[in-house]
Order: structure tokens, then sequence, then C-alpha cells
């Protein structure tokens, strides 16, 4: 099915709990990246050691880039599909199943 042919419809209730769970995994990919750098500018205002910033910095960007591929698994509960990637690439915060067309919004159309 092609997103041409593909007729969005209503959501059913377990369409809108499975896309609950891909905004959870959005607003941890989010909110890790920018607690990080809160904590990040914090440290470096309050004058914390070099050696400290050369191990936190990473495990901080390592973490982040792990929530990142959890993010782009996500499976679209429609269609059991990655939600927002193909074989070519995609959209990580796309906010249409890049395959059959379920939206966050049930009223607005596929992109």
């Amino acid at each position: 099915m092609s997103l041409l042919d593909a007729s969005p419809g209503p959501q059913t209730p377990a369409e809108a709990e499975g896309l609950r769970a891909i905004a959870v995994r959005r607003r941890w990919v989010w909110g890790w990246f920018l607690g990080g750098m809160l904590i990040v500018l914090a440290t470096g205002a309050l004058r914390v050691s070099e050696r400290v910033m050369f191990v936190a910095v990473p495990i901080w960007i390592g973490l982040w880039g792990v929530l990142i591929l959890w993010n782009a698994r996500a499976r679209c509960p429609r269609c059991h599909r990655l939600f927002s990637n193909t074989w070519l690439g995609g959209k990580p915060f796309a906010r249409h199943c890049v395959h059959c067309g379920l939206s966050f919004a049930p009223w607005s159309s596929p992109e």
C-alpha cells in the first residue's frame, strides 16, 4: 500500500494507544537532549573539572543516540511497519506514518 492509495480513516483505541507510545519516545529524545544541555551549561557555570566533563558528555551523547535509535524503531500501530522510516531514510518526527498515513491528528491529511 502506498501513501497515495492510503485512506487514514478514524483511529481505533489501540491505534491511539500506539501513537501515545510513539509520542512518549519522542518526549524522551527531546527531554534527554534539552536536560543534558542544561546540565552541561550548569556544570560549565559551576566550573566543574574538565575530567568530569570528559566522562559525562560522551555518556550523555551516547545515551541520546540510543534514544534516537529507539525512536526510529517505533512501529506504526496500524500497519506495523516503521512509523517514520523507509529503506531510503525517514523523517524522525513525522506526524504521519510514512507507509499507511496514520496521523497523530485524526482530522489532518497525510503529507
